[in-house]
């Protein structure tokens, strides 16, 4: 025979196994894109995962490009067009760090 505990306990736990077999209705896509509102941030984010992606292959490029200029100032000595070349690649290689760290930051 069963006690009377152990049959309210059996009670108990069909309650709850009916409370947690809830009906969920169909919920769509769209509905579940509604709480992705600031669909800027999405945006802005891939735009910034596009420009960091690139940042490896630009730093590349511009490195050969600096080490170029730089090996060309040493075969024609002080130079003052090959010290502006110098100069504007230093410039645009600083930037490009820059802009690898603020995309990297986003």
């Amino acid at each position: 025979m069963r006690s009377v505990d152990s049959m309210k306990s059996e009670l108990e736990l069909l309650q709850l196994k009916k409370e947690e077999e809830k009906e969920y209705r169909e919920v769509t896509f769209s509905e579940i894109m509604e709480y992705y509102k600031p669909t800027w941030l999405a945006v802005a984010g891939f735009i910034a995962s596009v420009f960091a992606s690139l940042s490896l292959p630009m730093f590349g490029f511009l490195l050969s490009k600096y080490i170029f200029v730089l090996s060309d100032y040493k075969t024609h000595g002080d130079n003052s067009k090959v010290a502006q070349d110098r100069n504007d690649w230093t410039l645009v290689f600083i930037l490009l760090c820059f802009g690898i760290g603020i995309m990297t930051y986003m």
